[in-house]
Formats: C-alpha cells, structure tokens, sequence
C-alpha cells in the first residue's frame, strides 16, 4: 500500500505567504460558489468523497464491492451516490473493462499534492496527540 504521507516540514511564514500569492481568492464578502477553494470544497467536500478518493490514491483502480469493502462505514447507497457525484465533476471514471473498474482522471490525480499535505497535517496531529499523552518529558 502506496504512503501519502508528503516529507514533514513545518510551514513556514514564507511558504504560508507564497500559498496565500497562490490562492486566486475573491473579496471575504463574495459567495462561495465564486470562489475557486470554495467551489473545490463543494466538489469534494461532504462525509465520504474523501475517503473515496483517498482509497483510490491508496489502491488504485477499484471495482465497486473493493470500494464498498475498503471505506469503512459507507453503505451501497452512499458510496453510489458518492461515485456519482465525483464522476460527474470528472474526478473518476467508471472505465469501461470487464471489471467495471472506478478510477482516478487526470483531473482527480491533481488532488495528490492536497491528499498528500492532509496526510503530512493529519501526522502531525497525531504526534501532538501522542505527545500530549506521554506528559512531559523529564530529563534523566
């Protein structure tokens, strides 16, 4: 199983400030839906796209019942639902083989490099988690 954990750096001013020069983003007042982070929040937003997409980064194409077995607590009709909604944003594909195999358009890859920070982010939330747990360290 593939890793999208990216290399942990911590993030910097200048990297946040260079993100920020990044992000097309209109006034604070505009409506989300003229936004470009908000309308890629509402393609991919909701309780399972997510976990769908993370499970194809992770294993790839997948037929159906792989999908339904790998995404824990997602029934049938979510996860339809859910294989609709992201097929119609062209993230995935049904390709057309005998396994009737769900896979990653080139427009659904771009997300690696996001999946692959929210895996470096979710690392490090649970290295804060674990650090809170173990208490301060004393010195020998």
């Amino acid at each position: 199983m593939k890793s999208l954990t990216a290399e942990r750096q911590p993030l910097s001013i200048a990297s946040s400030q260079a993100i920020e020069q990044t992000l097309p983003l209109p006034d604070q007042g505009a409506p989300a839906a003229s936004c470009p982070l908000g309308l890629a929040l509402n393609v991919i937003g909701g309780r399972w796209k997510l976990h769908v997409l993370r499970s194809l980064f992770l294993a790839g194409p997948q037929r159906y019942n792989e999908l339904l077995r790998g995404i824990d607590g997602i029934s049938p009709k979510e996860l339809t639902r859910n294989l609709r909604e992201l097929e119609g944003a062209g993230l995935l594909l049904k390709v057309d083989d005998r396994d009737g195999r769900y896979a990653l358009t080139a427009l659904g890859k771009e997300l690696l490099p996001a999946f692959k920070a929210l895996g470096a982010f979710g690392q490090r939330i649970a290295d804060a988690r674990q650090a809170t747990r173990s208490g301060p360290q004393s010195p020998p």
